[in-house]
């Protein structure tokens, strides 16, 4: 909700794979942080109203954890209508080599049991 692009950079490995929507693969950490400009760029004038994840299970097995669930938001165009989303997730993280546990690689899809509700202001 922050908007801190900087954050979200270094939470991917240099190798990481990013599926996103309607989208080919994004692959390594130089096209992620692109993707990741790119969407900032096209969030400017929208209000983050809400974003919250809530992962279902998260299992480690040595260097490697995989957790899945969901997460939902709720944003406002500059004088437009709340828009309310819901999709499922699913990432693969790494520990790396200095400790810290980043994205290696991450998929999400719109919930199919929940469509993106408007509220009208």
């Amino acid at each position: 909700m922050s908007r801190d692009i900087e954050t979200l950079r270094g939470l991917w490995t240099e190798d990481c794979v990013l599926l996103a929507p309607g989208r080919p693969p994004i692959e390594g950490s130089k096209a992620v942080w692109e993707y990741i400009q790119e969407q900032h760029s096209e969030m400017e004038g929208i209000e983050i109203l809400e974003y919250e994840q809530d992962f279902m299970e998260v299992e480690i097995s040595g260097n490697w954890a995989f957790e899945w669930g969901v997460f939902r938001g709720r944003a406002r165009p500059r004088g437009g209508d709340v828009i309310q989303t819901r999709a499922k997730l699913f990432r693969i993280l790494k520990r790396c080599e200095d400790g810290q546990w980043k994205c290696a690689r991450s998929i999400w899809h719109d919930d199919p049991d929940t469509e993106a509700v408007v509220e009208s202001s």
